[in-house]
């Protein structure tokens, strides 16, 4: 028969032969991922003789199997629909296609099997044996989990593919809940009658239990919502719909029962609301006492209260209300039917259908809808999803150590693309709700209960995961603040900030917050996490409100805000009412930044961050006391000796040390263009980039690198970090403070790191304007002018371009700082008086550090006389930048450069360097020869490192590195360039310069010339070396050069 529970409609389907007896039925799975099945209205009946036959939706039996001797007592089909086992009163379990035929025998007993159910992966079939239930996997030779279960005989079990747990009833009179390895969860009272049937529903939210004369409707958990007692004989089997709203049962008195779930209800802060009937809601505002009635053109099937909103999804529709006005929903259509799950965060929700996941703002625009790969949304629930402002997390139930995090606005995957992986299974996942996107972090339970916690944001390098708890059953952020609970072992914790971890684990304990659980009973459950108020379900279906201290939320918002002076007040007033041990577990979210200067003093500082149980602080104020260093420089790397503990400064890059001991540093600046790819959004250029070096790493503890940025309302809205350049990768690691004028990092290994920042509002920068000018024989003057950020490894980048460039330039020296920040986007235009020529007029400006190509402003003036160049914002009319320009200014450069040319006949030599020339060479460079090749021919460390590796001769390995420089620069290869690239730095051997002088030389005399030859300046101090062709003999070429030279150094 048929039944329409709409419409109360009966119909006969087939008409069976009066010999046979069905026992069992089972629908074909209707859909899978999201896709309609083509024999999704068909069923498989067993019966008494044997065999199972497929029946139509028509009525039509397709095949009838001999499947057993004896009766056939269960048939199901797996989830997929691409196999159906059945059991017998013969005791075998068989597996066989859609289309009849059979596949194997998976098992073989003495006594009846009456149940059996497919594992969630349809790969393990699970089956009662007399007391006993036993998984068997279908490979051959795999492991057998086998059990007692209940000391009667096993009527009836279930396996549920959303949550993994088992059901199982029997004549002992009990039903039990059970997980996949066979733990006990819960185990019911002793009922009246035998258990005859259970059943799931869909998303294993609940179950139904069946009995003589008795439904009762349990939480996955166990404890019973509702007990019916119909007069209906025995319930025989049930079956639930598949939007879960509603179930059917055979009873043993030839009549099938119908129910509807009702009185469901949800609560947040001081609203509850209920499902009274199918189709109509009450709200009830418990601060008043208001009632309001919320009715539906169609049945409830889901619905969430959270953030306050809620959202309610029916047959057809979804409707958003807000608790500020439950009069005028907003009603959209939805694409599939029946919502398997609803998901909130404070700015959009998340509905989970047979189709997909779909991410709806609450004014119900769909913002995104992420897939991934053999993604199965049936199979979805809230531990399996997670949802913040900004992150969708997904565990993936084909592999279940994976984790898929995606940017919720797009849709897309976060970081770089790749899952997030863990060494064993994962049970349950949580994403934090508050901070900024590259702050998010995600927790999670594996399947031996512990939990670990990790940054949703990845680059390539495996991101540091750390354990923070063990035997964990349930956890839950907070919904206002980074806070996290658990039921941890006997007792409830809570982590009041677990970032502690990637700052000091030793710390960890200083921030947790523990209460007994024993009160709580087995297995409880925490239902929910908002304010300072914590949720718990009891085994016996209970609630209980647990209440946790408030300061610590109101810290955290404090320091989100940066309202320090509230803070440390806080502080003070918890310190003097709370015992000793009370204060040590208030430890609140001190974030990667410090406290203004120059509003405490330093011990009501250290206070402060003793309270918040680290002393990052401390050091931080010891740079207040730090001294002022002068490193020497060679080759682009600048050294410092440092003689003992304290914090130190260099005069010329703005760099803070902080050492325990006698050390000696080395650094250079880098430009950021070469790292380009590893800075993705949100996260942007803070400063310049550097790479440090130690010849004894443990004794450098940290290091301050100078920003660009202006903090306004001391940094507000804005997360600094650094990125941390190791191998080919990148990390993102968090800084330890931030000053209005450097950021802290506590160094973990020495590679390149340069400070990154994330800003919710739009940032400000201390810019720079640079000025060359051309050098040509023309009378009019041609100037570059170049805004930047006032970020010194831009600041190179520009000067590199320059001097790589077609035409000659020279810097003409003017105060660089603008007097007016710079922002990004803002327009910008150059005024000359008089006027001049100038391409283009106006800019927008953008911090061009991870460009290679710097733009540029090209002003041409008619008449070399003074005049006034102007930068104005074009918003305001203000000006940002002015410098007035003589002739003065870039005279001597012309000066210098036509007398050049009246002492030369000669262009510059044209003949590539032979190998033997570079072999020559390379046996004149020194100890520091890799930092010239970084610094002076471009060379990367890692194709150092390769060569290095490849060749163990010393000299060889200077040579290959000479020879990579000549095949990159192709026809440039001469003496003379490679003269240009190392005499610019004016650190070089002196016998080295000279030698490539001689080369040079040659080179001109073997094209005929005669003369002097002119040299570009290559030391640091202007020296301008030149030679006759008379003057050529070594001897007295060398003593000529060491002596002129020794004049000028002195």
């Amino acid at each position: 028969m048929r039944w329409n529970p709409l419409t109360s409609e009966t119909a006969r389907l087939v008409k069976l032969p009066e010999d046979l007896y069905p026992i069992d039925l089972h629908w074909f799975p209707r859909s899978v991922g999201g896709k309609k099945q083509s024999h999704a209205e068909s069923f498989v009946l067993t019966s008494s003789d044997g065999k199972f036959h497929l029946i139509s939706k028509l009525g039509r039996v397709e095949k009838s199997v001999e499947a057993h001797c004896g009766a056939v007592l269960a048939g199901r089909w797996n989830y997929e629909g691409t196999a159906l086992v059945t059991v017998g009163e013969d005791g075998q379990v068989k597996i066989w296609s859609k289309s009849g035929m059979l596949r194997s025998t998976l098992a073989q007993q003495g006594s009846p099997v009456y149940s059996v159910a497919w594992g969630p992966d349809s790969e393990k079939v699970l089956y009662t044996s007399g007391k006993q239930l036993i998984i068997k996997p279908l490979q051959p030779n795999a492991k057998v989990l086998q059990w007692k279960a209940h000391d009667g005989l096993i009527l009836k079990t279930d396996w549920n593919s959303v949550n993994d747990l088992i059901l199982s009833g029997g004549e002992d009179c009990k039903y039990k809940v059970w997980d996949s390895y066979g733990r006990l969860l819960y185990s019911s009272q002793l009922q009246e009658y035998p258990i005859t049937s259970l059943a799931w529903a869909v998303d294993g939210e609940l179950f139904a239990v069946g009995s003589f004369n008795t439904l009762r409707l349990c939480d996955k958990t166990g404890w019973s919502y509702a007990l019916e007692k119909p007069n209906t004989g025995s319930i025989f089997n049930i079956c639930w719909s598949i939007d879960g709203t509603q179930l059917a049962g055979a009873c043993g008195n030839g009549h099938v029962l119908f129910a509807h779930v009702v009185e469901q209800r949800w609560e947040w802060k001081n609203f509850e609301i209920t499902l009274i009937k199918r189709r109509t809601m009450k709200v009830h505002n418990v601060m008043n006492d208001a009632e309001d009635s919320l009715e539906f053109r169609d049945r409830v099937i889901k619905a969430s209260l959270d953030y306050g909103y809620l959202v309610v999804s029916t047959s057809l529709q979804c409707y958003v209300f807000s608790i500020k006005n439950w009069n005028t929903p907003l009603i959209f259509d939805l694409k599939e039917g029946t919502v398997s799950l609803i998901l909130q965060a404070e700015r959009h929700f998340l509905l989970v259908d047979g189709g997909g996941l779909y991410l709806y703002s609450y004014e119900g625009r769909l913002i995104s809808s992420p897939k991934y790969p053999g993604m199965r949304t049936d199979i979805l629930n809230a531990q399996t999803v997670s949802l913040s402002n900004d992150t969708l997390a997904v565990k993936d139930k084909a592999d279940e150590k994976v984790i898929y995090i995606f940017e919720a606005l797009s849709g897309k995957p976060l970081g770089d693309g790749k899952p997030l992986t863990h060494k064993t299974e994962i049970v349950e996942i949580a994403l934090d709700q508050k901070g900024l996107t590259s702050e998010r972090k995600i927790a999670f339970i594996d399947k031996n209960r512990d939990l670990y916690i990790t940054s949703v944001k990845r680059f390539g390098k495996e991101q540091k995961i750390v354990k923070i708890g063990t035997m964990v059953q349930t956890l839950a952020w907070n919904d206002t603040s980074n806070i996290l609970c658990g039921m941890q072992d006997t007792r409830l914790t809570v982590w009041y900030y677990p970032n502690t971890v990637y700052v000091d684990k030793d710390l960890l304990p200083k921030t947790l917050c523990e209460k007994d659980g024993s009160e709580f009973s087995k297995n409880p459950q925490i239902v929910s996490f908002v304010g300072n108020q914590i949720t718990i379900r009891r085994a016996d279906g209970s609630l209980v409100h647990l209440n946790i201290s408030p300061y610590p939320g109101i810290l955290h918002d404090y320091v989100r805000a940066s309202r320090w002076e509230d803070a440390v007040r806080l502080c003070r007033f918890v310190k003097m009412c709370l015992e000793k041990r009370e204060r040590k577990g208030l430890v609140a979210a001190a974030p990667d930044r410090i406290l203004p200067s120059a509003q405490f003093k330093l011990g009501e500082k250290r206070d402060f961050m003793e309270l918040l149980g680290t002393n990052r602080f401390h050091s931080w104020g010891r740079a207040q006391e730090r001294c002022a260093c002068h490193p020497v420089s060679t080759a682009g790397m600048k050294t410092l000796q440092l003689d003992g503990e304290g914090t130190y400064q260099c005069s010329l890059t703005g760099l803070i040390f902080e050492v325990t001991g006698r050390v000696r540093i080395t650094y250079s600046l880098l430009s950021w263009s070469k790292f380009s790819s590893l800075v993705e959004k949100p996260w942007i250029v803070g400063g310049p980039l550097f790479d440090v070096r130690c010849d004894s790493a443990p004794a450098l503890t940290s290091i301050q690198f100078p920003h660009s940025l202006c903090l306004g309302d001391d940094g507000a809205g804005m997360a600094f970090k650094v990125l941390h350049v190791k191998g080919d990768g990148a990390a993102i690691e968090p800084s330890a403070a931030y000053s209005a004028s450097h950021v802290r990092w506590v160094v973990s290994s020495l590679s390149p790191v340069g400070p990154l920042i994330q800003s919710q509002e739009p940032v400000q920068y201390h810019g720079a304007v640079i000025l060359y000018k051309a050098v040509d024989e023309h009378p009019s003057l041609s100037f570059r002018v170049y805004v930047a950020t006032n970020n010194d490894s831009f600041i190179k980048d520009i000067s590199k371009a320059v001097k790589h460039s077609n035409k000659k330039f020279v810097k003409i020296d003017k105060p660089p700082v603008c007097q007016k920040l710079l922002q990004n986007g803002k327009r910008y235009r150059l005024v000359c008086e008089p006027e001049a020529e100038i391409t283009p007029e106006e800019i927008e400006f953008v911090d061009g550090s991870l460009l290679k190509l710097k733009s540029y402003i090209e002003v041409y003036v008619e008449k070399p006389d003074e005049f006034t160049l102007s930068l104005v914002e074009l918003d305001s009319d203000a000006t940002v930048w002015k410098a007035k320009l003589r002739e003065r200014d870039w005279l001597h450069y012309d000066h210098n450069k036509n007398e050049q040319k009246r002492s030369t006949g000669y262009g510059i030599g044209t003949k590539i360097l032979t190998d033997q020339q570079l072999l020559a060479v390379a046996k004149q460079f020194g100890r520091q020869w890799r930092e010239i090749a970084i610094e002076c021919l471009e060379t990367e460390m890692k194709d150092i490192e390769e060569i290095q590796a490849m060749e163990g001769d010393v000299n060889m390995q200077k040579f290959l590195v000479l020879r990579k420089w000549r095949d990159r620069q192709q026809s440039s290869g001469t003496a003379e360039a490679l003269l240009r690239s190392l005499g610019d730095k004016g650190s070089c051997d002196l016998e080295l310069l000279q030698m490539l002088q001689v080369l040079s030389w040659k080179d001109l005399q073997a094209g005929g010339g005669s003369g002097s030859f002119p040299i570009q300046p290559f030391c640091s101090s202007g020296i301008l070396l030149g030679f006759r062709k008379e003057d050529a003999k070594a001897s007295s070429l060398r003593g000529k050069f060491r002596l002129d030279l020794l004049k000028e150094c002195e």
